[in-house]
């Protein structure tokens, strides 16, 4: 079963959440192997603003020039999960690191019988430099869940992005518009917040490049286990995909995700609902500690 978000995956996801694997057996949140949420569908940052050429009309929207973002800031939120009568649980935390890196960080767990499947918890997590001139800047991801365990290294200075997927691995060309799903989750969130569209996304997963498309869809207010909030709904999709998710944003959160829903088709598969949210002072006065990949 996949993870609920994408979150924004990406869910959070959304992304990540979306575009996760539940503690189950079913896939729900990446595609077929041909990849999905990140999230989740699966969000990358933008597409290029200039063209060599003048665009054709069959030629592919050119990916809008990322601008640079201020800092993230850190939160932690909980998720519940509900897919098929199963249950599961997201945690997902953002902390700082050193030098202007940040770790995003997903630890997402079964819940009641869902536990007879699969006891072992499912971590992901993505390390991504925020002080850049090209907007947050993708490090490293991770990905581990005994099964499909998969690891990508971003290397700027060598133009190359190198992705190991099960026990295939493979070379892609660098681009600063590119990301992992889980920080994909977070740059969609902050353009929600700052009230852009985030369009087009460059996301990497699985081994392969993806397109992600954000649709706003409509203002809502919605209750959740976390409180009533003010959002932005959103659907995510992938070119060619059968999957897709509807994702609402609250900005009163920094654009975190309360609720997260993926579809195949027209067939709703799973839920996430936000429980618990804790925003910087909380985390500080609690004194958590950071986390870390695996």
């Amino acid at each position: 079963m996949r993870t609920i978000i994408a979150l924004l995956s990406l869910c959070y996801s959304v992304i990540a959440i979306a575009d996760r694997p539940l503690p189950d057996t079913t896939p729900l949140a990446s595609d077929e192997p041909v990849v999905d949420t990140p999230i989740t569908e699966d969000l990358s940052p933008s597409q290029t603003a200039t063209a060599l050429t003048a665009p054709t009309a069959n030629a592919p929207t050119p990916i809008v020039e990322q601008a640079p973002l201020a800092p993230p800031k850190p939160f932690e939120a909980t998720y519940r999960a509900k897919i098929s009568g199963a249950r599961g649980e997201a945690v997902m935390r953002l902390a700082p690191l050193d030098s202007g890196r940040f770790i995003f960080h997903s630890d997402t767990r079964a819940r009641g019988v869902a536990r007879l499947f699969r006891s072992d918890p499912i971590i992901e997590c993505s390390v991504f430099h925020a002080a850049t001139s090209d907007g947050w800047q993708a490090q490293t991801y991770r990905y581990r869940d005994g099964r499909k365990d998969s690891d990508i290294d971003f290397d700027a200075d060598g133009e190359r992005i190198a992705t190991r997927f099960r026990d295939e691995s493979s070379t892609l060309a660098w681009r600063a518009d590119t990301t992992d799903r889980l920080l994909e989750q977070l740059i969609v969130s902050r353009a929600v917040v700052d009230g852009d569209e985030p369009g087009e996304r460059r996301v990497v997963d699985r081994g392969s490049l993806q397109t992600i498309v954000w649709t706003r869809l409509a203002n809502e207010t919605i209750d959740v286990g976390a409180g009533r909030f003010e959002t932005v709904k959103y659907r995510r999709s992938r070119t060619g995909s059968k999957r897709s998710s509807l994702i609402w944003f609250a900005p009163s959160l920094d654009g975190v995700p309360v609720r997260i829903e993926q579809f195949r088709l027209e067939d709703r598969q799973a839920v996430a609902t936000l429980e618990r949210y804790a925003d910087a002072a909380t985390l500080q006065a609690r004194g958590t500690v950071t986390p870390v990949c695996p």
